[in-house]
């Protein structure tokens, strides 16, 4: 497809200045990263990419720099660009890449400080000048001391280690990224974009020198430092305190049906402090420690033979949502900056004997096993596996004998887990319903209830919760701007609908819309982002000929960014097929018409609320994708509301999505009906983001083109301006027939009539009136009136002549 015209993804030249400063030769290979979250997962490409199982032959890479490949899969708004500094690889544990360590860094994690206060650190830590600065385009700056004789790794480790130590104690209360203290971690690089922020990464001070490591450890304190684990001889566990553990003394894997919980590999106190949380000002070192010893804790499970239960990513989050996110906007943002890889775990937190004693104890809990004494002639008393548990694993596990509440906190660990391992919603329901009749769940979680349990974790997950933000909080609160398609009007990675009533032309202005994205224009006066995306087309609510005329009357049949669809159902297989495209389209934007076409053959309809779960859901799964949704879905044909008020069906289709567009007919003159035959149409908005409430008067022209024309309130306006004048017009014609009915009465000598008489001799009223009451409306009667008093007032004809108290009578005199 065409490459998207936007502003220059990776600068080149600032990169390959920092590389020069750094003092990376331009003939020695460099590992280019590009980093991306989805979900709670961070994902990473490296470039060049490594050997498969095999790792990086260093001796083997290429030179070449490869800046045209990252930027060529680069996603404004969803990836950053960086490198690894460290020459060998990317690895230093499971494979032995990375031995030496010639950089030190650090980074202040820390919002609430300015970049100069920042800057200020290493100086106030008496260090001498960095070799370099960098300002990441978001809120922090990278520090870098280049080596001039690199340490060994495991000593160069304890540098990094001690170089934040320093800054610490120099700065109390200052928050650093403790993945800093990896040789391993990429690094951003001058002249990538950051995601957040969309500010381009630049060198924010250059000084060039190169250090020995003497220079700059003689600044920084001694520290203890936890050892590394060496796995290939059992160096995860602690050193045994007591009688190691014999066998038959706890569970052999093969005995056991459940898996085991991480909580098994852990000491009683941090399991504690997981789910009591941190205070403020030691979550960012607490939280990588606690990231490191769930790690241990399943690596030492896992060494033992066993299966373990949860991934070490879920008690995680548990202590980040206990400790208010670390102080950032979301989980997400403790994943990026704290959460430990297997590949940086140390020593564990038990032994070996008291892991398997830990794990014995639960088994018996559990009903799993039981250690029974046996005895036997010459050996006495010893261990014996429980007659009564089952060795015969090809069955399914059987686990309705366990306690209700473990049933439960099972089915709410596996609801958890597969929104992260199922982004497809009718996927992760089939397992959800297996689960719960696996558990015999079902009379307690029905199976009406399973959508709403759903949207309740991935608000939970996203931290939805009560959380009272004091002011020092709320000022350190670090949060994202909107990325927007339309500016003010329609947010990119987000859900909006697009209503109206039928054959309003609601699928004519999204065709206009789609028009707009795809050569980056402005829409409907709105300004553009400059950015041309791709757009995946669904049209499954009308048929193919009317599709293609609407397209080609826009020029838009044979554009190459243009994916199109003429059916589309909300099921398993097709939804992959859609988030397959969209995650080979970056930036996508997925069109659908319409909701109502898409959802048939459901077991729920729009009335429905579960129809607004499966919508969430949808919308969750597009936006992991990396694309943004737009839902054409009809209006009621006989309401006047605009807005969210305007779509049919139950209230929790709307509020699936962040903004609502409506069209509508302009109202006719008489207020009661609408026009349905001019090309003039009214178009709102409303939604969660955006301060603008757009409610304006749009043209469709020939060719399905979209203009805006005026406001609407200015519509209105001019409208009752039109109506004021016409019933002016309309009156004073009247009084110019009267004026003629007396002048031809003048002429045939006739007498003095009453104003009734000449209202309906001059057209003002039917010839059935005869008395003042059967009018109705008197307006003209008493406009015709009030206007010949003045004539007459002025001392021009008619004169007035009285006939009895009430009635006035005109002659012409």
């Amino acid at each position: 497809m065409e490459a998207a015209e936007q502003p220059v993804l990776i600068d080149v030249e600032q990169a390959q200045r920092m590389l020069d400063v750094l003092g990376l030769p331009r003939d020695e290979p460099v590992i280019l990263s590009r980093w991306w979250k989805d979900g709670d997962r961070l994902n990473m490409n490296h470039y060049p990419r490594k050997n498969a199982g095999d790792g990086y032959d260093w001796a083997a890479l290429q030179v070449e720099r490869f800046y045209e490949a990252v930027a060529a899969e680069f996603r404004p708004g969803i990836d950053s660009f960086g490198f690894v500094p460290e020459r060998g690889g990317i690895a230093y544990d499971k494979r032995k890449e990375i031995t030496e360590v010639r950089f030190l860094k650090y980074e202040i994690d820390d919002a609430s400080m300015s970049l100069e206060e920042q800057f200020e650190t290493w100086r106030r830590a008496g260090l001498p000048p960095p070799t370099l600065v960098l300002f990441t385009g978001g809120k922090s700056l990278h520090f870098w001391w280049r080596l001039k004789t690199p340490l060994p790794l495991d000593e160069g480790i304890v540098a990094l280690k001690r170089l934040q130590e320093a800054i610490r104690q120099a700065t109390p209360g200052v928050k650093l990224d403790p993945k800093m203290e990896s040789p391993a971690q990429p690094m951003r690089l001058a002249g990538g974009i950051h995601p957040g922020t969309r500010q381009r990464s630049t060198i924010y001070a250059a000084d060039g020198r190169w250090y020995e490591a003497s220079e700059i450890l003689s600044l920084c304190p001694e520290i203890t430092v936890k050892a590394r684990a060496a796995k290939d001889d059992g160096g995860l566990f602690r050193a045994e305190e007591g009688k190691p553990a014999k066998p038959g003394e706890y569970p052999e894997p093969d005995e056991l049906t459940l898996p085991i919980p991480l909580r098994l590999g852990l000491s009683r106190a941090t399991y504690e402090r997981i789910h009591r949380g941190d205070k403020e000002g030691v979550r960012a070192k607490s939280a990588y420690d606690i990231a490191r010893s769930l790690q241990e804790s399943k690596a030492m499970i896992e060494f033992l033979g066993y299966r373990v239960e949860e991934d070490p990513i879920e008690l995680f989050e548990v202590y980040c949502r206990n400790s208010d996110w670390c102080g950032y906007e979301g989980f997400d943002f403790c994943v990026e900056r704290h959460f430990a890889g297997p590949d940086e775990v140390g020593t564990g937190q038990l032994s070996k004997s008291a892991l398997e004693r830990s794990i014995a104890t639960w088994a018996e809990e559990t009903g799993q096993w039981r250690w029974k004494p046996t005895w036997s002639p010459g050996r006495g008393f010893a261990s014996q596996k429980t007659a009564d548990v089952s060795r015969d694993r090809t069955g399914p596990k059987d686990r309705k004998h366990l306690p209700l509440h473990s049933r439960l906190d099972l089915f709410e660990r596996f609801l958890r887990r597969s929104l992260r391992r199922h982004r497809n919603p009718f996927r992760r329901m089939v397992f959800l319903r297996a689960v719960v009749k696996q558990l015999d769940l079902g009379q307690v979680v029905k199976e009406k209830d399973l959508p709403e349990r759903v949207v309740a974790a991935m608000s939970q997950r996203m931290g939805g919760r009560y959380q009272a933000l004091t002011a020092e909080q709320r000022r350190a609160l670090q949060l994202s701007e909107v990325v927007w398609l339309v500016p003010g009007v329609i947010p990119a990675g987000d859900l909006t609908f697009v209503g109206g009533r039928p054959k309003v032309g609601k699928t004519l202005l999204v065709v206009d819309l789609i028009r707009c994205l795809l050569n980056g224009e402005g829409w409907l006066g709105f300004p553009s982002t400059g950015v041309k995306h791709a757009v995946i087309f669904v049209t499954d609510d009308q048929g193919d000929r009317d599709t293609k005329a609407m397209l080609t009357r826009q020029g838009l049949w044979d554009h190459e960014r243009l994916l199109w669809s003429s059916s589309f159902r909300l099921d398993e297989q097709q939804l992959d097929q859609l988030l397959d495209d969209i995650k080979a389209n970056p930036g996508a934007v997925v069109v659908v018409d319409s909701l109502r076409s898409i959802s048939r053959g459901l077991t729920t309809n729009e009335n429905d609320a579960a129809l607004g779960v499966l919508l969430y859901d949808l919308k969750s799964a597009v936006m992991a994708a990396g694309g943004s949704l737009l839902m054409i879905h009809h209006a009621s044909k006989t309401s006047n509301e605009v807005g969210v008020e305007a779509l049919s069906g139950h209230s929790s289709i709307p509020g699936a999505g962040n903004s609502v567009v409506t069209l509508h007919y302009l109202p006719a003159k008489d207020g009661k009906s609408v026009q349905k035959d001019i090309p003039e149409r009214r178009l709102f908005r409303e939604g969660r983001s955006g301060s603008e409430t757009p409610d304006l008067v749009v043209r469709i022209g020939p060719a399905g083109q979209f203009t805006r024309i005026q406001t609407y309130e200015d519509f209105l306006g001019k409208q009752e301006e039109v109506s004021r004048s016409k019933r002016l017009s309309d009156q004073s014609q009247l009084v110019q027939d009267a004026l003629c009915k007396l002048l031809e009465r003048r002429d045939q000598r006739l007498p003095a009539i009453g104003t009734l008489e000449l209202l309906r001799l001059a057209g003002g009223c039917d010839e059935s009136v005869r008395i003042k009451a059967d009018l109705g409306n008197d307006s003209k009667h008493k406009h015709l009136e009030r206007r010949l008093k003045a004539f007459e007032k002025e001392g021009c004809p008619p004169t007035m002549k009285l006939a009895g108290r009430r009635q006035a009578r005109w002659p012409v005199g």
